[in-house]
């Protein structure tokens, strides 16, 4: 969903088409890359057929975000070729295991996929067959209905994609991942595609630069394909990631350090907290592997001062009393928290946040929480803090960063944050709305967190 960004797509150099200029893309990279060179000798999992183009997405870990996409071109000897590379962003949780994508999780599926018909404002050049955008123009992603998983004209659900809605941003351009297509499973996953970034995660897609999605649209033709995951699970040979249990620690044997892995992410210590009991020595490599940050909603306490804090969109909020019993709860040191390593100074755009004792429910955008009267993009993620926490603003800001884009759900209106006023446009600036926050018309007319 859209919420968090988008689908899958595949990518390729072909000729310019007319009217939609370029950036130049890296350049041909060599033959025999560890990434292509895996395609060609038999080891990637799923792939039984050697495509004219491999495009593969690759994690470091489960947990991480962020993707490389590497375009494999097959040469005349059938060896495969690195013809670009890009930095894409995946689901708000990473990839799923093989098998495991549901609808509504917030997870890219794990595989290999053909592509599908492109869409957006106008075709660029499609080889696969283009869906023009329409203000009716939908993607069923209701479970249970004729429509789950298939594009139509008509009337969305609240939970189908307006595709229109985002044709601004997101769907400038996309293409679909042939994921749960034949046959439609209700309810395992829906609307994944290929497009445009608009600057953080996506809520099951792929995406990617503009000029990246149209030069893959360009190029992609029946039987292209798109392998998606982590690297150890989908290329075999690739030496895996240890699963480290919560709390537990680990210290890279070739610098020292300590860490204590507290989600799924290592923290760095600046001293052993209850005696670093059951220490395990691995390399600082396999360390920098670990997701990026602890997995939302984590608990953790620094052991000097006692202080409490809760991962909200990988910052860590200071909360004044334990809600939910804190379970899971793993010490480590202030400074720790302070030195912010492996954690954000500000939940990322788009978070959802709920004040426990008042229900009030936040989505940050700029590192500000702002109060919404009801639940845009489903509050997916939804983390339970204080009111104290958003009142005392600890890791968060007062108002949104100068240059945050907030669209007003009902209305369509799109506002640009400057001083911590938020200002209507009547059009996207020079960059596009990239980025943009889904809120409520209403939280924008209140001012909470705003300036007038």
């Amino acid at each position: 969903m859209i919420s968090h960004g988008g689908r899958l797509l595949a990518v390729g150099l072909m000729m310019t088409a007319a009217g939609i200029p370029l950036l130049a893309v890296a350049e041909p990279a060599q033959a025999d890359s560890s990434v292509c060179g895996a395609i060609a000798a038999g080891r990637v999992e799923g792939l039984g057929s050697r495509p004219a183009h491999v495009t593969m997405t690759l994690a470091p870990s489960y947990g991480s975000t962020s993707v490389t996409i590497t375009e494999c071109a097959r040469t005349s000897t059938g060896a495969y070729s690195q013809s670009w590379q890009s930095a894409g962003r995946t689901g708000y949780q990473g990839f799923a295991a093989a098998g495991t994508k549901r609808e509504g999780d917030g997870k890219t599926p794990t595989g290999v996929f053909t592509f599908g018909t492109a869409f957006g404002r106008s075709n660029p050049g499609s080889a696969n067959g283009y869906i023009t955008l329409q203000p009716r123009s939908c993607w069923g992603s209701t479970v249970g209905t004729a429509n789950y998983n298939r594009y139509f004209t008509g009337v969305c659900g609240p939970a189908d994609e307006s595709m229109y809605k985002y044709i601004g941003t997101a769907y400038q351009q996309g293409l679909l991942i042939n994921y749960n297509t034949q046959p439609i499973r209700s309810g395992y996953g829906s609307a994944i595609f290929f497009h445009v970034s608009t600057g953080g995660t996506t809520a099951g897609c792929i995406s990617t630069d503009y000029n990246t999605v149209v030069n893959t649209i360009r190029a992609t033709r029946p039987g292209d394909v798109i392998v998606e995951g982590v690297s150890s699970a989908v290329i075999a040979g690739t030496p895996g990631v240890p699963n480290f249990a919560n709390g537990s620690f680990v210290r890279a044997s070739d610098n020292g350090r300590v860490y204590r892995i507290v989600g799924g992410a290592p923290l760095w210590l600046s001293s052993c907290v209850q005696g670093c009991t059951g220490l395990t020595n691995t390399t600082q490599s396999v360390i920098d592997r670990l997701p990026a940050v602890p997995t939302n909603g984590t608990f953790l306490r620094a052991a000097e001062t006692g202080r409490v804090y809760r991962i909200v969109g990988g910052a860590p909020l200071w909360l004044s009393s334990c809600v939910q019993g804190c379970t899971g709860l793993v010490n480590v040191d202030q400074w720790t928290v302070d030195k912010l390593d492996h954690l954000r100074a500000y939940p990322v755009g788009g978070t959802f946040l709920r004040a426990a004792e008042t229900g009030r429910v936040y989505r940050v955008a700029g590192g500000a929480p702002l109060w919404l009267r009801s639940c845009v993009d489903g509050c997916t993620g939804l983390v339970n803090v204080d009111q104290w926490t958003v009142d005392k603003l600890d890791h968060l800001r007062a108002y949104p960063a100068d240059g945050t884009l907030l669209h007003a759900a009902e209305t369509g209106r799109v506002y640009q944050v400057a001083g911590g006023s938020p200002t209507w446009l009547r059009q996207c600036p020079v960059p596009g709305c990239v980025a943009m926050v889904n809120v409520n018309q209403w939280t924008i007319d209140t001012r909470d967190h705003l300036r007038p």
